[in-house]
């Protein structure tokens, strides 16, 4: 009779690999993210190999040892049979958890620091944090055994640049937040005062009795010629820039400026340049004629910028 398939054989061999990939690591020196993390886990997945290799062992001597008598072949079956039910409660009971691991980070995705950020920063920071979230993820598959394709190793190495653009818009987001709470006092103000002066006029109109219009339309007909004149010779006034336009300008200014910057720091690093990075070196000749434009409004206005 055939012996019967060890069921921890194959889980056996994978971690096998681990460890020896791991062995294989330690002789290097110039290792990235990816394979520092992976050194980070060994102790774990010797742990891992200990445990399951004292299984596999277990489950040889209990099912593929040779029949000594009757009584032991019978005791060897009623031992088969009993831990059926133990091993589907095993596989079953993680089930649960993977689905509750999946589900808890949900509501942790709305929390997005984006104030005072535009809406093309705003939606930008989301995905980097998407992107990270997914890295993230794929760091502890691989952690768990799985080997990485071509495309996923591609994606482990933008981690670092995804960091940095992450740390920099939070930056912006932290910067401009309280100038744009400072600012809602003063418009809850204005729109709080703004009904006090509507009931005041309306409370004028009704006042004035026909005799008193009827006398008043003579008067203001000759009052419109002088007033005519003296619009005449009265310089106009400049024209002024709300203070929630000149808010924003500055804002964008502010947010293409730091940008310009780090399109800088990528043309002097020498490094080669992902994707990502390519294109927004590639952006510096339109972020700088928006600073410009920028500039232009605000000098209009007589503003610096």
């Amino acid at each position: 009779m055939a012996a019967a398939l060890n069921p921890h054989k194959n889980p056996l061999r994978n971690l096998k690999k681990k460890v020896d990939s791991i062995a294989a690591l330690k002789g290097k020196t110039d290792l990235d993210e990816s394979q520092l993390e992976k050194l980070k886990m060994e102790k774990k997945i010797l742990a891992e190999y200990t445990a399951l290799e004292k299984k596999y062992n277990e489950w040889e001597a209990a099912n593929n040892a040779p029949a000594a008598a009757p009584q032991k072949n019978e005791k060897k079956a009623d031992q088969k049979k009993a831990p059926e039910p133990k091993k589907t409660e095993q596989k079953k009971a993680p089930e649960p958890k993977k689905a509750d691991q999946k589900k808890a980070p949900e509501p942790a995705k709305p929390v997005v620091a984006t104030a005072g950020l535009t809406t093309d920063q705003a939606n930008k920071l989301r995905n980097l944090t998407k992107k990270l979230k997914s890295i993230e993820e794929l760091e502890e598959k691989i952690g768990s055994g799985h080997e990485p394709d071509k495309a996923q190793k591609e994606k482990l190495a933008t981690k670092k640049e995804i960091k940095k653009q992450i740390a920099e818009l939070e930056k912006a987001a932290k910067a401009a937040a309280p100038k744009a709470e400072a600012a809602k006092p003063k418009e809850a103000k204005e729109v709080k005062e703004a009904p006090k002066e509507a009931p005041k006029k309306a409370a004028q109109k009704p006042a004035q009795k026909p005799a008193q219009k009827a006398a008043q339309k003579p008067a203001a007909k000759k009052a419109k010629e002088p007033a005519a004149a003296a619009a005449v010779e009265e310089p106009a006034a400049e024209p002024q820039m709300d203070a929630k336009t000149e808010k924003t300008i500055r804002n964008r200014l502010k947010n293409l400026n730091s940008k310009l910057e780090s399109i800088a720091e990528l043309k002097k690093s020498g490094e080669e340049l992902t994707e990502e990075q390519v294109t927004k070196v590639k952006s510096e000749k339109k972020t700088k004629a928006e600073v410009d434009e920028l500039k232009k409004k605000l000098a209009a206005f007589g503003l610096s910028a």
